[in-house]
Formats: C-alpha cells, structure tokens, sequence
C-alpha cells in the first residue's frame, strides 16, 4: 500500500460491518471516497500515515461499534470530517499526533463506551470539544505538553475505573473536571506545574488516591468530600506541607504511603482517620516534625514501617506504633533520638 495516494475507489460504500484501517500508507493525505459512510461495525483504526493531514472523507460519519484510534499521524491537523460523530461503542485513543491541535470539532460527540486515552500529542492546549461527555470507563491523560487546561470535560460526572493525568508539564489544577463525583480512582504522577487539586469540588466518591513526583504540587485541598479511601500514596511531592486536605476521610481500608515529601511537616488532615485497614509506611520525609495528624488511629491492620524521617523524634514514631497496635511487622528506625 506504500503507492496509495487516495481511497476514491470506494465511493458509494455507505456501512462497514466490521473494522476500518489506514496504516502505514505514506502518500495518503486524506479520506476523500469514503464520504458516504455514516456507521462502522467494528474499529476506525488511522496510525502511522505520515502525510495525512486530514480526515476528510469521513463527513458522514456518525457512530463507530468498537473503538476510535488514530495513532502517530504526524502532519494530522484538521479532524473537522469528525463534527458529526455522535458515539464511540467502545474507546477512544489519540496518542502521538504532533501537529493536532484542537478536539473542537467534536462537539456532536456525546457517548464514549469505555476509555478515553490521549497521549503525546502536544499541540492540544484543552478539551474543547468532548463537552458532551458524561460517563467514561477510564481517563488517561499524559505526555500533553501544550495542555494548560481541563476544559472541556465539563459534563463529565462518572469514571468507573481510573483517572490518570500524568507527565503534563503545564497543567496548574484540575479545572475543567468540577462535575466529577465519582472515580474509582485519581493517579496524578509527573504534572511539573501541577500545584492542588482545585477543580475536584464535586468528587465524593474515590477509592485509591496516587499524588507522585508533581514537583509543584503545595495543596492537596480542593476535593469533594470523600469520606473513606482504599488506598493513598502521597510520594515525592518536594513543595507540600501537610494533608489537610484529606480532613473529610474518615477511614482506609487498604494501605498509606507517605514518602520522600522533602517540605512535609507534618500528616496534619488525617485527624478523622480511626482505621487503616492495610500497612502504612512512613519514610523519607526530611522535614516531617510529628505525627499528630495520626491523632484518632487506633488500628494498622497490616504491617507499620516509620523510618528516615530525619527530624521526626523516634518517641513519636514509637508511640504511634503503640497507640494504633498494627496487626503486622513493624519497622521503627533512622527518625531523630
């Protein structure tokens, strides 16, 4: 297929059954043949077709069965064929698309079945365009360069499984997410701007919590009133100060990680916290002065490791052990004496 220049021979096809795919075709530029089609049965597949710039052809397109895939097209600028796709049965996967810039003409769009991934495509600066959203099985966005914003996602209320922004040097909150209420769970690893999680007003309903290597994160406040967690990790965060943020959890049921968080204080926002059902570690949090924030623990179903921790008075940490009685190994060691 490397000679193909243009897919005009399948004018008049109006349906496909199954899936569609243009790959690896070097000379193609655009879809123009296959305008009459209005429903694909299976998946739309566009990857590695390095000069397509255009979708067009696809105008009549309105419902795709499986899933929506356009991967590494590098000179794809224009996705305008696409203002009257109205659902995606299963999901939607945009990644490595350097030259696209905008989702805009996908305002029609108003149901993805699954997963919504958009990755490596550092044109898009927001998510104009997916404003008909409501529901989702995952969300994944990562290596978005240019994106300083999440609106666009404005009518997005449930996420059945995970949340995942990650490695998007320009993101400074969460704005454009105010209608979630409900995840399974939040990962946010390597945002460099990121600072809170202001935007998340609305969510109270989340299981595991991950906040990684955001090296300007400084408030974790800004959630909805989430009361119980199954797990939270809190992990090389250099600019963050404490957790009062998490004041409205009021149980764990799995395991806390709390590490290498070189501006942490303290834990303080964990006061209504009686349980954690799984392990907890504390390590490596240079500026960390008590536990206080531990003040209502009563019970470590698992194991307990509070250890380098360098200005942490090793009474405290032994008192902690004390006071919550963890039902697993305990580690207690390098805090200050």
């Amino acid at each position: 297929m490397g000679s193909l220049r243009s897919v005009e021979g399948l004018v008049g096809l109006q349906s496909i059954g199954g899936s569609l795919e243009f790959s690896m075709i070097p000379l193609l530029a655009d879809l123009y043949g296959i305008g009459a089609v209005s429903t694909i049965g299976g998946d739309l597949y566009i990857s590695e077709n390095v000069s397509l710039n255009s979708l067009m052809g696809l105008n009549s397109l309105q419902s795709v069965v499986g899933s929506v895939i356009f991967a590494t097209n590098p000179a794809l600028t224009d996705i305008s064929a696409l203002s009257g796709l109205q659902s995606i049965g299963s999901s939607f996967l945009v990644y490595d698309n350097l030259s696209l810039n905008s989702l805009n003409d996908l305002s029609a769009l108003s149901s993805i079945g699954d997963s919504l991934w958009i990755n490596g495509s550092p044109a898009i600066t927001d998510l104009y365009g997916l404003d008909g959203i409501t529901s989702l099985g995952s969300l994944t966005l990562s290596e978005m360069d240019g994106l300083g914003s999440l609106v666009g996602l404005d009518n997005l209320q449930t996420v059945r499984g995970t949340v995942e922004i990650s490695d998007n040097a320009a993101i400074v909150d969460l704005s454009g997410l105010d209608t979630l209420v409900s995840a399974t769970a939040l990962t946010l690893v390597g945002n460099a701007s990121l600072e809170s999680l202001n935007g998340l007003g609305a969510l109270s309903s989340l299981s595991q919590l991950t906040i990684e290597d955001n090296a300007s994160f400084n408030d974790i406040g800004g959630m909805g009133p989430v009361a119980s967690l199954s797990d939270l990790t809190v992990d090389a965060n250099p600019m963050l100060m404490d957790l009062r943020g998490l004041s409205t959890v009021q149980s764990i049921t799995g395991n806390v990680a709390i590490y290498r968080n070189d501006s942490l204080v303290a834990v303080d926002g964990l006061e209504a916290v009686a349980s954690i059902g799984g392990s907890v570690e504390v390590q490596k949090n240079a500026q960390l002065k008590d536990l206080e924030g531990f003040a209502a623990l009563t019970h470590i179903g698992g194991d307990c490791t509070i250890s380098d921790n360098s200005i942490l008075p090793e009474v405290l940490a032994n008192a902690l052990v004390v006071q919550a009685a963890p039902h697993g190994a305990v580690m207690v060691a390098g805090n200050a004496h």
